[in-house]
């Protein structure tokens, strides 16, 4: 990634402004399939903890399990993922740990993706989800609400019923079951909603 400084009209406040190659992609791929989680996020060189936007690349191997969680601050956060490599299943629960939403995005072009295959998931971050790669090198451009509170801990609510990835046998287990939860979403690229007169992301239940 590459960050240039631009001036502008006399001020003396530069705007910041960034590209990413498919160099970068390699080699943050690179740095996901040397990690024990399977996964890498680079936050964006122009993004600070303070910004209303935060702005990160997550890189995603298969099996790699990011923990259900959900973000409550700012109020009506978003979570918005554009799936650059690969393929994922965006999912979203209710407070009990039930799916009630779920959505295989894929990169634009790849194999298996149509002209109605989605690769955008916009959702309401307040509600309980999680990304789950369906493929090695799985690159998401992720976009959420800010500011960063600084910590994982506190920027973020885990449900009880979703196992802590440090407790790795469980959360290997959990996945499992989730993926084949998933399967008919996963195999047909069928949407899945537990109401059939759901429609829209705002109507969900709590």
């Amino acid at each position: 990634m590459a960050e240039e400084r631009i001036g502008h009209g006399g001020g003396t406040k530069p705007y910041l402004a960034m590209v990413t190659s498919p160099a970068d992609m390699a080699r943050m791929v690179a740095l996901a399939n040397q990690s024990d989680r399977r996964r890498y996020m680079a936050v964006c060189p122009t993004t600070q903890p303070d910004a209303p936007v935060q702005v990160m690349f997550n890189v995603l191997n298969r099996h790699s399990y990011i923990r259900p969680h959900r973000q409550l601050f700012p109020p009506n956060h978003r979570s918005r993922y554009l799936v650059l490599s690969g393929a994922a299943v965006v999912v979203i629960f209710d407070r009990t740990g039930e799916v009630v939403w779920a959505e295989r995005v894929m990169s634009v072009g790849s194999s298996g993706a149509s002209e109605t295959t989605p690769f955008v998931s916009d959702i309401p971050g307040e509600l309980f989800h999680t990304v789950v790669p369906l493929c090695d090198g799985t690159v998401v451009y992720s976009v959420k609400s800010g500011p960063y509170s600084g910590s994982p801990e506190t920027d973020k609510e885990w449900p009880e019923w979703a196992p802590d990835e440090k407790d790795a046998s469980v959360a290997t287990a959990y996945l499992d079951r989730l993926l084949d939860a998933l399967k008919g979403v996963i195999e047909s690229g069928d949407a899945f909603r537990s109401d059939p007169n759901i429609s829209t992301i705002d109507r969900f239940p709590e």
